[in-house]
């Protein structure tokens, strides 16, 4: 297993444990190219009364209800 494969695997499970108590949904993970890759994302979180709320985006993508996902 390569580093970055190894560093991947790491951070999909301290993600998928952080989340955990919040019911969220699995980490769905889009793995870069394996030589200069970024490691970057945008993703809001937030609630309205007893909502609970994420967004991820796209570079240049702006926010919208499209890219809302809501738990419950």
């Amino acid at each position: 297993m390569t580093a970055y494969q190894t560093q991947l695997n790491e951070k999909t499970a301290r993600l998928t444990a952080l989340l955990a108590p919040f019911g969220a949904p699995p980490v769905q993970v889009f793995p870069s190219p394996e030589q200069h890759y970024r490691m970057r994302a945008e993703f809001r979180i937030w609630h309205e009364g007893d909502t609970l709320s994420y967004a991820m985006f796209e570079r240049g993508q702006k926010a919208s209800s499209a890219s809302l996902v809501r738990l419950t």
